[in-house]
């Protein structure tokens, strides 16, 4: 009988430390997200690279600014951000990104890798131009966390590159929004009722 209840003990340890530790595989980065990128760093090329960087107190240190930082770049506002994420394609890509750069310009690219080792996932985005940025950052059942969305290649003159935090979350599918407005639609009579 002790040994009956030492193997149960064992086994509802087993199952509540696979329940608390759940790998992702890469099948679960797969779907489309959205979220919001947070500046931090900034490098403009006016013929020689210039650094900008925000400060805890939130200011922005570094190179002297252009008299149209703030006016152009938006720095402090926070930029949507959207992307698919899928196998790989017949063209060798993985999905698609757009992101806002001000409030009315947007960009976009193409994953040209993702991985995902553990919970450390890596997605490269490959622009039109042929420059790169890099998301990274950690994700697992729970979902993303500490996520970084990071132009990595030095801007050609004329042109600016940033980098931040990205806050991600899933966007539901239709079909998901509908189930969920089908049940709001089934609680309202019943708030109905209970009046």
């Amino acid at each position: 009988m002790a040994k009956k209840g030492i193997i149960f003990i064992c086994a509802i340890g087993l199952m509540l430390s696979a329940s608390l530790v759940q790998a992702s595989s890469i099948e679960d980065l797969y779907g489309n997200w959205s979220g919001s990128w947070t500046w931090d760093t900034i490098y403009y090329n006016d013929g020689s690279i210039k650094s900008f960087f925000k400060q805890s107190d939130g200011s922005w240190q570094g190179d002297t600014q252009p008299a149209w930082f703030y006016i152009y770049l938006e720095p402090d506002n926070a930029k949507a951000v959207q992307f698919n994420l899928h196998a790989v394609d017949t063209d060798g890509y993985f999905g698609t990104l757009k992101a806002q750069f001000r409030s009315d310009t947007t960009f976009t690219g193409k994953v040209s890798a993702l991985s995902l080792i553990d919970t450390a996932f890596n997605i490269v985005i490959l622009y039109d131009d042929g420059n790169t940025a890099t998301i990274y950052g950690s994700f697992d059942t729970a979902g993303f966390s500490s996520v970084r969305f990071d132009e990595t290649d030095s801007p050609v003159q004329g042109y600016i590159t940033a980098q931040g935090a990205l806050a991600l979350a899933a966007v539901p599918e239709p079909a998901s929004l509908l189930l969920l407005g089908l049940g709001l639609l089934g609680i309202i009579p019943l708030r109905r009722k209970m009046k």
